[in-house]
């Protein structure tokens, strides 16, 4: 879930989203520049996520696995929002009631719907790229116009083929009010 102190406009990319507060007030009501700033939002954030995806290869290769971690995440949280029904095709996020999208994302998706295995399979796919020499960077990971994350048939068929069941909370268990033998 994305915190309110980090969604400053000039971050949005880093988000899978657009933010028309970042346009001059003639721009923000022009079709075409907002288009234009969408697009760039998405070039932001192929940028973001190749620089991010770059150091966590180059570290995890050295031995460096706390760096590579840290980059793989800043990398994975913009793949992730690629994947993300509330952020699919890099919506304006000026136009969202921030509670609305936060509370939208608060729960895992449903076990073998396309959201699951999209999200599923991005993250095996950015692991795989950090930890395998074989996989390589892409240089456009999210699709423009499109504002998807791009994810290889092979991910997605072993995502479906072994959709995850969510984490489940172990039941709370209430203490006795009244301690003592009985």
């Amino acid at each position: 879930m994305d915190r309110f102190a980090n969604q400053i406009p000039e971050q949005a990319p880093q988000h899978g989203l657009f933010d028309s507060r970042t346009l001059s007030l003639r721009d923000s009501y022009d079709p075409d520049a907002r288009e234009r700033a969408r697009l760039q939002a998405i070039g932001d954030a192929n940028d973001w996520i190749v620089m991010n995806l770059t150091i966590a290869k180059e570290a995890y290769a050295n031995g460096d696995l706390a760096r590579a971690v840290i980059h793989g995440e800043r990398a994975g949280h913009t793949m992730d929002e690629g994947s993300s029904p509330r952020h699919r095709g890099f919506p304006d996020y000026a136009l969202q009631e921030p509670l609305s999208h936060l509370f939208g994302e608060k729960s895992y998706p449903k076990p073998g719907t396309p959201e699951q295995i999209n999200l599923e399979a991005g993250i095996q796919y950015r692991w795989d790229i950090i930890r395998r020499k074989d996989v390589p960077i892409p240089q456009q990971p999210i699709s423009s116009p499109g504002g998807l994350l791009q994810i290889p048939q092979k991910y997605l068929d072993e995502a479906r083929e072994n959709p995850t069941q969510p984490l489940r909370r172990p039941p709370r268990v209430v203490p006795d009010p009244i301690p003592g033998p009985f």
